[in-house]
């Protein structure tokens, strides 16, 4: 009996003991993730990312080459395996009609390779990575890509989902089309937080595939050349940052107004 006594009263001792030391170990509280914003969730519901190696037969693109690619063959022709010429794709639709596994023998090995195969005014073409089999596309490269393809799925889901509605736009830039520049458009300066409505959506670049053309309440039409789902972008969310930041949709277009708080003493 004095045993267990003795036991008893040293237990609680040796409690004691550990509370008072464990009043000194503080911890914080796991902060929760901030909530999407309006505009995050509306990319989240209506554009996911479909990844190279997950493109489903169907899918559709607008071949827009760069200008340092343009003399470069992106695709071959599917019947002659030479290249193709960009400058008779450029502005075609390609539709995408799966993929296709090649292996060559080699003097003690196999190699293999991945073409996606695309189909555009009856003709077949295909884009080739060397050396990957299709199922090991995303696990070398998940941010694979294909130079001047542009998804045309966020552009028909823009039109359909944004034309007519009123946006908040927090770039302080915007382009305008201007046939006498080199480039094709100019950049002009706006308030940031203009209110403007959307006239119209069409196709953008390989990076930025919708051009959202939008007027402001004083009749002045600008456009902006967004990423949505990131599709054969190459980009993560975190590349959206300095002179890229108002190439997401999210950062540069606003569902409601966000002018600042003007402070009063």
């Amino acid at each position: 009996m004095r045993t267990i006594v003795l036991f008893l009263i040293l237990l609680g001792c040796g409690t004691s003991h550990i509370t008072a030391q464990n009043d000194y170990l503080v911890t914080t509280i796991p902060n929760q993730e901030d909530p999407l914003s309006e505009e995050e969730q509306f990319i989240k519901e209506n554009f996911p990312l479909q990844l190279l190696c997950k493109w489903t037969p169907g899918m559709k693109f607008m071949f827009i080459p760069s200008g340092c690619d343009m003399f470069l063959p992106t695709l071959s022709v599917y019947e002659t395996e030479k290249g193709a010429d960009n400058s008779v794709l450029k502005h075609k639709i390609l539709t995408f009609a799966g993929y296709e596994e090649k292996s060559q023998k080699l003097s003690n090995d196999m190699s293999y390779s991945t073409r996606l195969i695309f189909e555009c005014d009856g003709e077949k073409y295909y884009y080739e990575i060397k050396n990957t089999r299709p199922d090991e596309i995303c696990e070398k490269n998940p941010r694979a890509y294909i130079n001047g393809l542009v998804n045309l799925k966020d552009v028909d889901t823009a039109k359909d989902l944004l034309t007519g509605r009123k946006i908040y736009v927090q770039s302080d830039m915007a382009q305008v089309d201007d046939a006498n520049s080199y480039s094709g458009y100019r950049e002009v300066s706006i308030p940031v937080n203009t209110e403007a409505t959307i006239t119209a959506i069409g196709v953008g670049s390989q990076a930025y595939p919708v051009k959202i053309i939008f007027q402001d309440s004083q009749g002045h039409t600008y456009y902006l050349e967004v990423a949505l789902s990131r599709t054969n972008s190459g980009m993560d969310v975190s590349d959206f940052q300095a002179e890229k930041k108002m190439r997401y949709f999210s950062n540069a277009i606003s569902f409601s107004s966000k002018s600042p708080e003007i402070w009063k003493p």
